[in-house]
C-alpha cells in the first residue's frame, strides 16, 4: 500500500492493521495537498506528510512481522469502527476539498481536528495482546499524534493572532 493507491482500496477488504496503515496514508495525502496550496509552508507540510508515511511504514512492517511468526490478530485489539470513520472522514474531506476557498487557518483547523479525532476516538487505546512490539508502535503513534496536534494548534494561534 502506498500514498497513491490508498484512496482506491475498499475498507471491507482490509484487516485492522491495514486500515490503520491506510489511515496514516490518507492523513499523509491530506498534508501533501495542503503543501501544494501553501508553497511558503511546503517544508512544514512535507515534514508532516513524511512522518505519516513513516507511521504507515511502521504499521506495515509490524503487520508483516506478526504474519511471519504466524500470529493472527482478531481485530478486537483495535477500534475498527473508529479507524474506518477516520479514514472515511479524511477521504471525504479530500474529495470535497474546495481549492477556491482555502486559507491557512482552515487547513490548520482541519489538521488539528484530524489529529484530535485520533486521540478522542481512542484509536490508540488498544489491547496489546501481550505483544511489546504492538505496545511500542501504539505509544509512538500516540506520542507523535499528540505532538502534531500541538504543533498545529501553535500554528493556528499564530495565524489567528495576526
Amino acid at each position: 500500500m502506498n500514498i497513491n493507491t490508498a484512496e482506491s482500496l475498499s475498507l471491507k477488504q482490509l484487516s485492522a492493521i491495514e486500515m490503520l496503515e491506510l489511515n496514516e496514508l490518507e492523513i499523509a495525502r491530506m498534508y501533501k495537498t495542503f503543501g501544494r496550496y501553501f508553497p511558503d509552508q511546503k517544508q512544514f507540510w512535507k515534514a508532516r506528510e513524511d512522518e505519516e508515511i513513516g507511521h504507515a511504514s511502521l504499521i506495515h512492517t509490524f503487520g508483516k512481522s506478526i504474519q511471519a511468526i504466524g500470529w493472527g490478530m482478531s481485530g478486537h485489539e483495535f477500534n475498527i469502527i473508529e479507524i474506518k470513520y477516520s479514514v472515511r472522514k479524511v477521504q471525504n474531506y479530500l474529495r470535497n476539498f474546495d481549492e477556491t476557498n482555502i486559507d491557512l487557518r482552515t487547513v490548520l483547523e482541519r489538521a488539528v481536528e484530524t489529529e484530535q479525532d485520533l486521540l478522542e476516538h481512542h484509536l490508540f487505546d488498544v489491547d496489546d495482546a501481550g505483544l511489546p512490539e504492538l505496545r511500542t508502535l501504539i505509544e509512538k503513534l500516540k506520542t507523535d499524534t499528540t505532538r502534531h496536534m500541538e504543533e498545529f494548534k501553535r500554528g493556528l494561534q499564530r495565524v489567528i493572532s495576526k
